[in-house]
């Protein structure tokens, strides 16, 4: 994901995760995760705006973000 609150994740990627969660489920995907470099606090506000704080996991990646640009 690009980031959390932008235009696209928020209105194109997460609903289209939401839309087909129950078919990617049925077709034996456990969890949908998004990435972003955004800190956990921020994703879990995200989500609950979104309406997905229990139907997909955030996982924020910063610090990994910024270990592989500096490699």
């Amino acid at each position: 994901m690009q980031g959390a609150f932008t235009g696209v994740c928020s209105k194109a990627h997460v609903p289209s995760f939401l839309k087909h969660a129950d078919s990617l489920k049925g077709k034996g995907a456990e969890d949908i995760i998004c990435v972003s470099v955004n800190d956990p606090y921020t994703l879990n506000a995200w989500a609950e705006k979104l309406g997905a704080k229990d139907k997909v996991i955030s996982h924020g990646i910063s610090l990994h973000a910024r270990e592989s640009v500096s490699s």
